[in-house]
């Protein structure tokens, strides 16, 4: 099964090729089923668990730790 933003990157390729281009007649993808997105929740880390987690970070042996977790943190990195 594809995931939902796997399938609205062919859509928007097709869409192109399409309009733009003229390579294809029509969209195939638009005929998909799109799958339902899983229901999840969006959390933020609260100030004693950021001040927590970037100490933790100053303390590892990993000197390169706390700039990738200060650079996932502030650019809204996913783990996909």
């Amino acid at each position: 099964m594809f995931r939902a933003d796997y399938l609205a990157t062919r859509s928007h390729a097709f869409s192109v090729s399409e309009k733009e281009w003229g390579w294809v007649n029509h969209n195939p993808v638009r005929s998909v089923k799109k799958p339902k997105e899983p229901v999840g929740r969006t959390r933020y880390l609260n100030e004693p668990e950021l001040a927590a987690l970037l100490e933790a970070c100053a303390e590892s042996t990993n000197r390169y730790l706390k700039c990738i977790v200060l650079l996932a943190l502030t650019t809204g990195m996913r783990r996909g």
